[in-house]
């Protein structure tokens, strides 16, 4: 009876070690892909930026922002988000901060959800007449990942909470 109890304990530690390794792997695997866009972002390289998402995300993937004034967060598509950053990317002059870390992440079975703090600054470029400034954004969101032919897709990104600011003043959300 001894050896029983004692082979339990073995397997059932045996199965919280895997499940310990199993989350680190996709935590670790993740945030070699955060790295990743933090880079690009850095370099304002809309083009890889954009063929790395195309890679790193399902078809479906959804952008999705915190509710506006309205009470209705906006969705957009991947390829809609990567036209908003193309837009908007020509007045930036130089991204001098982008990193991503994931505060928590939960693994279950081929998907995982990751709570992700984000941090960009950047300078915009002098525009006819005005000066240049320092917009800063802090976000927080809940980033839901799927196992999809061995690699991570991302699906769902959901904006939990976000505050900009323009030459650090706070900008009211929309």
């Amino acid at each position: 009876m001894k050896n029983l109890k004692s082979l339990v304990f073995v397997a059932i530690l045996a199965v919280a070690t895997s499940a310990m390794a199993t989350h680190s792997d996709v935590s670790s695997k993740l945030r070699a892909l955060y790295a990743k866009m933090d880079s690009l972002s850095m370099k304002k390289d809309v083009p890889g930026l954009s063929a790395f998402l195309k890679k790193t995300s399902t078809d479906d993937c959804t952008f999705i922002s915190k509710p506006g004034k309205s009470g209705v967060p906006e969705r957009k598509s991947r390829d809609q988000a990567m036209q908003t950053l193309a837009r908007v990317m020509p007045v930036i002059d130089k991204v001098s901060t982008c990193a991503s870390h994931i505060d928590s992440i939960h693994v279950s079975g081929s998907s995982a959800v990751a709570t992700v703090t984000s941090r960009i600054v950047m300078i915009t470029k002098a525009g006819s007449g005005g000066p240049a400034h320092k917009i800063a954004q802090k976000s927080k969101s809940e980033d839901t990942w799927v196992l999809v032919g061995g690699s991570w897709k991302l699906k769902v990104s959901k904006i939990l909470t976000e505050t900009v600011s323009q030459d650090g003043k706070e900008i009211p959300s929309r």
